[in-house]
């Protein structure tokens, strides 16, 4: 139970893809540096979850299973951190007195990755907006024969929800969207 754990085994441990981040920070992995790897794969969970553990590895001097099951409970992922126990033959004492109902992911919890996974997401269309938004202008400065092509572009690219939101702003910006 004292050995370190390869990436592969990292890899394959189930549910710890959408709470990586957090596991990293409790992992002692700078924040910087997870933010970093969030930006470098922005649309891939899972190669940040297994460039989170190659950076604990690489950070920490001592990686073991221990300090990866004392992780999991702190983030709410204790059933996770009791089956990886068991399978390493490592004592459950490893997680202290960590009350059995810590270690459910609260509510609220949930509620609060999901409501920061939900702006990370409004905030990726905002700048793919802006990024359409002056495309099109610059189409326009330039007569540009593409410009219906733009239109179809910013309606298609924008998910029908925040379409009615953005479009006034469109028409202020782009008078030609309105008609």
């Amino acid at each position: 139970g004292d050995h370190s754990p390869s990436l592969r085994e990292l890899d394959q441990l189930p549910g710890v893809t959408a709470v990586w981040y957090r596991l990293g920070l409790q992992l002692g992995v700078r924040a910087d540096d997870l933010d970093m790897i969030r930006r470098n794969y922005p649309r891939d969970a899972n190669v940040c979850k297994i460039m989170m553990f190659a950076e604990w590895q690489r950070g920490d001097a001592n990686p073991t299973y221990e300090t990866l099951v004392r992780a999991l409970a702190s983030i709410g992922k204790g059933k996770l951190a009791e089956s990886v126990c068991s399978t390493q033959g490592i004592s459950l004492s490893v997680l202290g007195d960590t009350d059995v109902t810590k270690f459910h992911q609260s509510h609220e919890e949930m509620e609060s990755d999901a409501v920061t996974t939900a702006k990370r997401r409004i905030k990726y269309l905002q700048n793919e907006y802006e990024e359409l938004v002056i495309m099109t202008q610059e189409a326009v400065k330039a007569k540009s024969p593409t410009l219906t092509q733009f239109r179809t572009k910013i309606t298609l690219r924008l998910p029908e929800t925040i379409r009615s939101e953005m479009e006034s702003s469109l028409m202020e910006k782009i008078p030609f969207i309105s008609n």
